[in-house]
């Protein structure tokens, strides 16, 4: 979430009920925002506990699948799915209404077998991708940002049905979880046991660091050498490409992705911004800017980055080495996003830098700025699974100038740069659910058999 936010604080794992305000205190964001985080995790908790992984409302069952016919019966070549609701691992994914769409969409071909899933995710909007956001009483300025759950039908190619094929259904939904386990990389993170796994990082400030160019930083032998308090936002921006032998890349951001505006327009090599709040939270020359749109962040694609020469107001002059591709139509909602990483300096061995990002190689130590460090561990010794590094996976490091460093998780009885914990990202999640098989044969698909669950009956809780 790239709100402009002083720091993340839920934690499942604390089994927070409740956040409880104190008279005569400052009130943070975090606060605010930590209480909201504790509601929805409780509702979501208890519907998965009742429903089960995957199940709908037996009266209005969303995305049921059959052959997309005409106006007059006839079968037009695609699918359609019922309006309704269904709910994936606690969240409710809802089709307003019913909707049709064609096999090229969901890229499917002739002659094969294919297993639809439902993705649900949820997705942060704020006024760039929705502008009746900000109350036009003020005049401009945003308050809020929003969380609004999001979904996406997929289509997976299967080199073949079942066979034997399962007896029932929870015979289906344990083929369902083994096919999940293999092939798909996200939460419920338990069941990553055979294939993909998520990726690691490590945060930690190194009080002897001095190869940053921040001219003005704290005590010298801190950790954090800031002046400022930060929310640091760490994130993946393109995958491995094996074939082509690419690493994957990463950026950062000093505030959490949050400083952006709308991308109104273009006048020769100038991007035409609206929306910048102050000279702090705005663009300067040198920096790598995303260019991305609201459609773009909702399929989870990466932006392209270029290079800012020159800044004169809200007019962004892109350097010609790194040129802007053709600006989206105003529906798509184009935006200009700043990420505060530089390209590694002639010291900084072993990094490399591709199209804007920094070439993330496993195991090597990255200074952020002001003694911040960061390092992707790869599989331990033995471990044979892949890591899969997708754009828009983030960590958020917290860093406060009170302290002289981050805050980050600790290893117990450990010390040096050991005490600082692996973690997996911080986000995006996104969750599964399976919803039919279809055969495709002459252009025609066939729906050999439906894998949603009635919550009337819905199927027995997988243990965690």
């Amino acid at each position: 979430m790239k709100g402009d936010f002083s720091r993340v604080t839920f934690d499942r794992a604390q089994h927070v009920s409740r956040v409880m305000l104190q008279q005569g205190r400052v009130l943070l964001d975090a606060d605010f925002n930590l209480q909201s985080a504790v509601s929805a995790y409780g509702l979501r908790r208890l519907t998965r506990d009742l429903v089960g992984p995957h199940a709908g409302p037996a009266e209005l069952l969303g995305f049921g699948v059959s052959p997309a016919k005409d106006d007059k019966g006839k079968p037009t070549g695609g699918l359609a799915f019922a309006a309704g609701r269904y709910y994936v691992e606690g969240l409710a994914a809802e089709a307003e209404a019913a909707f049709d769409m064609a096999l090229g969409d969901l890229a499917m071909g002739d002659g094969k077998h294919y297993l639809l899933t439902l993705e649900v995710w949820e997705e942060h909007f704020t006024w760039l991708e929705e502008d009746l956001i900000r109350d036009p009483a003020l005049g401009g300025p945003d308050t809020i940002t929003e969380a609004r759950i999001s979904w996406a039908v997929r289509a997976a190619l299967l080199d073949a049905l079942p066979n034997p094929a399962p007896a029932d259904a929870a015979a289906w939904q344990a083929w369902w979880q083994d096919w999940f386990a293999v092939n798909l990389r996200r939460a419920p993170r338990a069941l990553n046991l055979n294939g993909r796994v998520l990726p690691q990082m490590i945060a930690w400030t190194d009080p002897q660091a001095a190869d940053d160019d921040v001219p003005c930083v704290a005590d010298p032998a801190g950790g954090y050498r800031g002046l400022e308090n930060q929310l640091y936002r760490v994130e993946i921006h393109a995958p491995a490409n094996a074939t082509n032998s690419l690493k994957p890349t990463f950026k950062w951001s000093r505030e959490n992705g949050s400083v952006a505006a709308a991308w109104v327009g273009v006048d020769g090599a100038d991007l035409l911004v609206d929306g910048i709040h102050d000279t702090a939270r705005g663009f300067s020359a040198g920096q790598w800017v995303e260019l991305t749109s609201a459609v773009e962040q909702h399929r989870g694609q990466p932006g392209t980055l270029v290079r800012l020469t020159k800044v004169d107001g809200v007019r962004l002059t892109v350097d010609a080495t790194t040129p802007a591709p053709n600006r989206p139509g105003d529906d798509d909602h184009p935006i200009v996003r700043r990420w505060d990483h530089r390209e590694p300096g002639k010291d900084a061995k072993g990094e490399g830098f591709r199209d804007g990002a920094i070439e993330l190689v496993e195991n090597h130590d990255y200074a952020l700025e002001a003694g911040i460090k960061v390092t992707f561990p790869g599989p331990a010794a033995g471990d044979t699974r892949v890591v899969a590094y997708s754009p828009g996976d983030y960590w958020l490091i917290p860093a406060r100038s009170a302290l002289g460093d981050i805050i980050w998780p600790l290893v117990p009885g450990k010390t040096g740069k050991d005490r600082f914990a692996r973690r997996e990202p911080d986000g995006p999640e996104q969750v599964y659910a399976p919803l039919a098989l279809v055969d495709v044969a002459g252009n025609m698909p066939t729906v050999t058999r439906s894998l949603q669950f009635s919550i009337a009956a819905p199927v027995k809780p997988v243990a965690p």
